[in-house]
């Protein structure tokens, strides 16, 4: 009999609202950074095609290579064999180019994680940011009301009141799409439905950035980046190509003058690159200084604005303070939080840009 009731009482839960919202968050599927990151890498179809590409580069290097009976040496050497030498270059270029495509891709991925997952946490902190200042306005509104009833508030004070009630309702709705987008770029980046609500278990943790030297960096980020790599090989290439050049080939499209210009140029081209890539090391090292920097005093105004809410909640057990005045301090409350958790949110992102700058366009 006992065993009969329960079944009972256990069908009731299951069907009543409440508990089936509790079952839908007991079951919403929770992704810790390190899970978002493997689904993301896995879900990756740029990284698919470049697998693809690797392997086809590959086979049109190999079918270039048997085509190539000796290495050209000097001028006026063979036209022929000096196309097959230069096939042989370009597609090996466009071999070992595609690996490390598929590393920079890689690095792209990465850095979309820590944008999505942060962003999605960021976003549902906007939430409560704005559900706390709707609170907040609505407790100052009613006080309005009840002053302009009694005469202490002028009618244009309570209209104030009401619009900042509106203003702040509205903010609620617009937080709320904005966590809908987040999530959706979120799932769309892990393979997940649009749809889904996952929830993001970990919490970003502030971690000063070590840098012993700053030079060391950017030479680190100019030697690893894909981008000026790519660069330096045109460089060898064009000077092969002005080496080996053909003076009697009919098939020589380029004068010899301009084939010697081409080096040049793909210097001049590798500097512009690797000087930009110095400049965005060096800028996003002192971005991260500046967030560094303030930290501290986010984080004392936190502590700051906590007190400050459990001195409220005292007084208004006591009746030395009002509903508004708590909603106030929670609003505050919620605001500094707001604050510092996009500043560590930011502060995660910038120093894995500082790592990998090519992998946000750097």
């Amino acid at each position: 009999m006992r065993k009969f009731w329960a079944t009972i009482l256990f069908a009731v839960l299951l069907f009543s609202g409440l508990p089936a919202a509790l079952a839908d968050t007991a079951a919403a599927q929770q992704i810790t950074f390190q899970q978002a990151m493997d689904m993301a890498l896995k879900n990756s179809s740029t990284l698919r095609k470049d697998s693809l590409t690797i392997d086809q580069s590959k086979y049109n290097r190999d079918s270039a290579s048997q085509s190539v009976k000796f290495i050209p040496i000097g001028q006026n050497t063979d036209p022929t064999a000096n196309k097959a030498f230069s096939s042989l270059q370009s597609s090996d270029l466009s071999w070992q180019s595609a690996k490390r495509n598929y590393d920079a891709d890689k690095d792209s991925v990465v850095m979309s994680v820590y944008q999505n997952y942060y962003g999605v946490l960021q976003a549902q902190v906007a939430v409560d940011v704005a559900q706390q200042a709707e609170n907040s306005a609505y407790w100052q509104h009613r006080t309005a009301a009840m002053n302009y009833q009694v005469g202490n508030k002028s009618q244009s004070d309570m209209l104030k009141a009401d619009a900042d009630y509106t203003n702040a309702q509205a903010a609620v709705d617009k937080a709320k799409k904005a966590l809908d987008d987040a999530y959706q770029k979120f799932n769309q980046l892990v393979g997940l439905m649009p749809g889904d609500i996952p929830v993001l278990s970990d919490q970003p943790e502030f971690t000063p950035l070590v840098v012993n030297s700053l030079d060391a960096e950017v030479a680190r980020a100019i030697g690893s980046s894909p981008k000026i790599w790519n660069a330096q090989q045109l460089i060898n290439q064009a000077k092969v190509a002005a080496d080996i050049y053909s003076f009697n080939s009919p098939v020589e499209s380029q004068t010899y003058k301009a084939k010697q210009l081409q080096v040049p140029i793909a210097q001049q081209n590798a500097a512009s690159t690797q000087d930009a890539m110095d400049q965005s090391v060096r800028s996003l090292y002192y971005s991260i200084q500046q967030l560094e920097n303030n930290y501290d005093s986010l984080k004392k105004n936190v502590n700051v604005q906590e007190d400050n809410l459990r001195v409220i909640q005292v007084k208004y057990k006591i009746g030395m303070a009002t509903k508004t005045d708590e909603a106030a301090a929670q609003s505050a409350l919620a605001q500094a939080q707001q604050t510092l958790t996009n500043l560590v949110c930011q502060h995660q992102i910038l120093v894995q840009t500082f790592k990998t700058p090519w992998a946000s366009g750097g």
